[in-house]
């Protein structure tokens, strides 16, 4: 009779399903954390999002594909016949610039714009410093309090399609200074189509490291 009662003590409170859940994932978790510690990431969080039922631990080799922007990971068991999913949802806290609000895509960026916070850095490739956003435009938009990504920036062009500047024209005895329209994003030491205003003619200058545009008798 007593052990009857042992078993079935064994049998509910310690089912073998449960178990075997317990141990698969520690092992698939384990792995993913790891990886991720090889890569500098630490304060580490696992949420799983989806995970096979299985009967038994989870045997083969094991690969990772984390996708940031998401925040997401693939973990792939990869058996002799089979292969076992696992996604989760991974958190790396750690300080990081953020927008103090919603910056748009093509946005000149300054140091102003940002605090830095504890946040999420899993999302980015690399982490940007503030040094690194000096003469920098977004590629994309960058919500409040996202960590700001060095593949979130680009170098900023000087000036950009309907801005104003000063051109300068030498005819060979002296300089004529002009305001246009630039009609072209340009960098130092491109050249651009600008516009006087009022005309409907372009002319092709180039920008120097002054920020002006020069045509005529110059080098």
């Amino acid at each position: 009779m007593a052990k009857i009662i042992l078993i079935f003590i064994i049998f509910f409170l310690f089912p073998r399903t449960q178990l075997a859940w317990a141990e698969g994932d520690n092992i698939v978790e384990l792995f993913l954390l790891g990886e991720l510690k090889d890569q500098g990431f630490s304060s580490v969080v696992l949420s799983a999002i989806s995970k096979p039922k299985l009967q038994h631990s989870p045997k083969g080799r094991m690969r990772s594909n984390c996708h940031r922007t998401i925040s997401r990971c693939l973990v792939e068991v990869i058996q002799e016949e089979s292969i076992i999913y696992y996604w989760f949802s991974v958190s790396a806290k750690a300080r990081a610039f953020v927008p103090k609000y919603t910056l748009n895509g093509g946005a000149r960026v300054e140091p102003k714009m940002f605090e830095s916070k504890l946040v999420n850095i899993f999302v980015c490739d690399s982490v940007a410093s503030l040094e690194q956003i000096a003469n920098q435009r977004l590629v994309r938009k960058v919500s409040k309090n996202k960590a700001l990504c060095l593949e979130d920036l680009e170098p900023a062009p000087v000036f950009v399609k309907g801005e104003e500047a000063v051109l300068i024209y030498n005819n060979g005895g002296f300089d004529i200074f002009v305001s246009v329209i630039v009609m072209d994003d340009v960098f130092i030491g491109n050249y651009a189509h600008v516009r006087i205003p009022g005309s409907g003619k372009s002319l092709r200058a180039r920008l120097e490291k002054d920020k002006q545009f020069y045509m005529g008798n110059y080098k």
